[in-house]
């Protein structure tokens, strides 16, 4: 169930938030609490219910193994081997559902030219929920006493809270088991309520009308790539420029809106999300994207494998690990392998080099404007786009026929470009004044789209800038006034149009 289709937004959230304050009211807080888990299950198992067994009973083996450390000292050798055997399990769990098809197809490849047809359906939300109790074990490995203020109740919710299960954000136990433990959840405010409705509503409006219609422009480009057609230069940028928007609205709709149905439940849920596209470096780029993936990695990986204590080089491999581990953990392919070494590279070089202006004597030009603010930005962002062709386009060959077309570009198809759209617009003005029906081609409209993406990306304030929400999820000084209300209302309706009239696609990250 996708939080912008028609039957989440007029069925589904009414019926629940209805449900949970009717019953919070009349028969106390902990029924309530009941009934908003089963809900969450309700949502999930509409998708399949058959992979409601599979969650349930990762749930259920995450709290036994837990239960293993239960009275014994922290960090212990028998504690350890649960711990261990706990994170064996779920990582076992995640590997049979999402890599072994890709793993037998692989090596299968080296003694036959047929592929193993057998295929395995990802289940939604397997590598969100997994690393989340992946974490919740090594935190009550550090700490026994964690899992004995912990309800198996309050423990299910956790896991499968509707807001956060599907797509994130990836949420610590000792983040959300207090709220969901506290009896004054649902005790919401109509500050709280406020806004939760217009975080919600814009995170929607990202998704149904932006995003959706971006899918629209980019998806034509890399299914004509896949039929083994080749594409023109300009047809290449507009292509990845526009799916490269697509991925940022997409990705921060959902998580607008899972921040914005947490509050209308009086729970504050990570922020996930936060202009990533303004990084002036790829590290600060992933300390705002996907927030609490990378802080996983951060806590779990990284820091274990010393972190940046042990120099630079040690340094700079801890950074390629983890980077490796995140495109794998986004899917099951060799053009996620490569990504991931992109990434990865960028990473150790953006590490080192603070150090390579220092020792050529223009560490200055870091704390200039021009610098920190425009030229970095741009060589962070125009990385990010050629990155993210490895990302999207899954098969090897058709990645470097791809970055050929990318850079056979000349300067007389940007012109040529110009003039059509120009042209275009023209006769699109004179058809307004008229009868005449005219529509704008698909590589005007591309061009048109990254007009309006680039000012709304680099120029206005994200969602929680625009109300006052600080980075870290703080709503305290948060508020909506009239002239906000009205700019939500006007965008939200635009959005619920599009809802309605439109076909919602996928959230991209329901994908990993």
């Amino acid at each position: 169930m996708l939080f912008s289709s028609s039957i989440f937004l007029f069925l589904f959230l009414p019926t629940v938030l209805l449900g949970f304050y009717s019953l919070r009211r009349i028969l106390g807080f902990r029924v309530a609490t009941y009934f908003l888990t089963l809900a969450s299950l309700f949502f999930y198992a509409y998708w399949n219910p058959y992979y409601l067994i599979l969650i349930l009973g990762s749930v259920a083996a995450n709290l036994l193994l837990a239960q293993q450390m239960v009275g014994r000292s922290a960090e212990t050798p028998p504690s350890r081997r649960w711990l261990v055997a706990g994170i064996l399990f779920n990582l076992a769990l995640l590997g049979y559902y999402k890599y072994s098809i890709f793993i037998a197809n692989s090596v299968l490849s080296l003694v036959s030219d047929v592929p193993l047809f057998l295929q395995i359906t990802l289940p939604l939300a397997i590598s969100f929920f997994t690393f989340q109790q992946v974490a919740f074990l090594v935190d009550a490995y550090k700490d026994p006493g964690l899992l004995s203020s912990t309800r198996w109740d309050s423990y299910l919710l956790f896991v499968t809270f509707f807001p956060q299960l599907i797509a994130g954000p990836i949420v610590h136990h000792k983040a959300l088991v207090p709220q969901l433990n506290r009896d004054t959840l649902g005790n919401v405010s109509t500050h709280m309520v406020a806004l939760g409705v217009c975080v919600f509503l814009l995170g929607l409006f990202k998704k149904a009308v932006l995003a959706d219609q971006l899918a629209q422009l980019s998806g034509p480009v890399f299914e004509k790539l896949a039929t083994g057609a080749d594409l023109a230069a300009v047809e290449a940028w507009l292509g990845i420029l526009v799916y490269t928007f697509r991925l940022y609205f997409d990705f921060s709709g959902y998580s607008d809106m899972a921040f914005g149905l947490g509050l209308l439940f009086g729970v504050i849920l990570p922020i996930n999300f936060f202009s990533p596209y303004r990084a002036g470096n790829i590290n600060e780029t992933w300390a705002r994207w996907n927030i609490t993936l990378g802080n996983f990695f951060g806590n779990y990986v990284f820091k274990p494998l010393g972190g940046r204590k042990r120099g630079h080089l040690l340094t700079m491999r801890n950074l390629m690990i983890i980077m490796l581990l995140s495109g794998v953990w986004h899917g099951a392919g060799w053009n996620y392998l490569l990504w991931g070494v992109m990434q990865g590279a960028a990473m150790a070089v953006a590490y080192v080099w603070p150090y390579v202006l220092l020792a050529i004597g223009l560490a200055a030009w870091r704390e200039q404007v021009w610098y920190s603010k425009y030229l970095a930005v741009f060589l962070t962002f125009s990385f990010w786009v050629f990155s993210l062709v490895a990302f999207r386009v899954t098969n090897t060959d058709d990645i470097w026929r791809f970055y050929d077309a990318m850079f056979s570009l000349d300067w007389t198809a940007l012109s040529g470009l110009g003039e059509r759209f120009k042209g275009q617009l023209g006769q699109l003005m004179n058809a307004f004044g008229g009868d005449a029906s005219f529509h704008l081609s698909g590589e005007s409209l591309s061009l048109l789209a990254l007009l309006i993406c680039f000012p709304l990306i680099f120029g206005a304030p994200n969602v929680f800038q625009f109300f006052g929400i600080t980075r870290n999820g703080r709503i305290g000084r948060a508020s909506v006034n009239i002239w906000q209300a009205l700019w939500v209302g006007l965008l939200a309706a635009f959005a619920i149009a599009q809802v309605i009239n439109g076909t919602a696609n996928e959230f991209i990250y329901f994908a990993f």
